[in-house]
């Protein structure tokens, strides 16, 4: 009798439809996460970009402030619907690098109450980056790429403290800020505050 031997080639099985499919599902996980890795890098990285500059401008608005005279701050401070403090900006795209651009002034008093005007805030456009563009010809041209930042400038006038105190003759200077960020899913808006002590030393 003759007797037939069947052998068994190790490694050579297939993949069944079942695995390919449990391999496909796990690599689509891994590549979401990945992309969701990299969606939130980037936001972050974007999100310390326009922080950066906010907080960079509003720094520059009060280191322009403190530079001031104490009178010109009381002018300011009795004339709120009239006066703008003398402050300035940069911009390495502009005829001169530096330009006017002066800060609205918004007074408040010990009492907590406060004058603005129909908005609340200053707005202004801060520069973040240069890019390369086009003009209307086609001509290459270096584009500046800004964002906008609102700021709401406070004055405390402390020589009108409670009464049995000493007066300081000296103003709180309150400096808010809230700056635009873009993303996929639109832009949202984020805030900042800086506040210093100014005093009269002219006397």
């Amino acid at each position: 009798m003759m007797r037939i031997e069947r052998g068994i080639c190790g490694g050579n099985k297939g993949m069944t439809l079942l695995e390919v499919m449990i391999a496909m599902g796990v690599l689509s996980l891994v590549t979401a996460g990945l992309a969701a890795a990299m969606m939130q890098a980037q936001r972050m990285a974007y999100q310390a970009i326009y922080q950066n500059a906010a907080f960079n401008a509003a720094q520059g608005f009060l280191e322009q402030i403190r530079s001031m005279s104490y009178s010109d701050l009381e002018t300011v401070y009795a004339n709120p619907d009239s006066e703008t403090l003398p402050t300035m900006s940069m911009s390495s795209l502009s005829a001169s690098s530096v330009y006017d651009d002066p800060l609205a002034f918004q007074a408040s008093t010990s009492t907590g109450d406060l004058v603005r005007d129909s908005t609340g805030y200053d707005e202004k456009q801060v520069a973040i980056d240069i890019r390369e563009g086009e003009d209307e010809f086609g001509s290459p041209i270096d584009v500046e790429i800004t964002m906008t930042v609102r700021f709401t400038l406070d004055l405390v006038d402390l020589s009108e403290g409670p009464s049995g105190q000493l007066p300081l003759e000296a103003f709180e200077v309150s400096l808010a800020y809230v700056y635009e960020v873009p993303s996929i899913s639109g832009s949202y808006w984020r805030t900042g505050k800086l506040v210093a002590v100014l005093g009269n030393h002219e006397i």
